[in-house]
């Protein structure tokens, strides 16, 4: 199968999955997606995710992004973290109905 290229970065619809894309390739809800590589320009280019390599950097990577909840009050950053939390899952929702 040849790769797509796509030259943006964002949320993205392919064959009804959300894509979440990066100068690394594009992550679905099921992990990487192999059949893409994104090519990125900009300050935007050097942004890449890359993924646990075993159990206890994925840990390790959890705790850390709990631990932002201690950067001010709860009331403000349980529902940051929720919404970044919640932007993996799949289609984003609206707040305005």
């Amino acid at each position: 199968m040849t790769p797509t290229f796509l030259p943006v970065e964002q949320l993205r619809l392919d064959e009804d999955k959300w894509l979440y894309l990066h100068s690394g390739g594009a992550l679905g809800a099921g992990g990487p997606v192999s059949s893409i590589s994104v090519e990125l320009t900009g300050k935007i280019a050097h942004f890449r995710l890359v993924l646990p390599a075993n159990d206890e950097e994925l840990v390790a990577a959890i705790r850390a992004s709990l631990r932002t909840t201690l950067i001010c009050r709860p009331t403000i950053m349980f529902p940051v973290l929720a919404a970044a939390y919640r932007a993996s899952m799949g289609r984003p929702i609206s707040v305005y109905g």
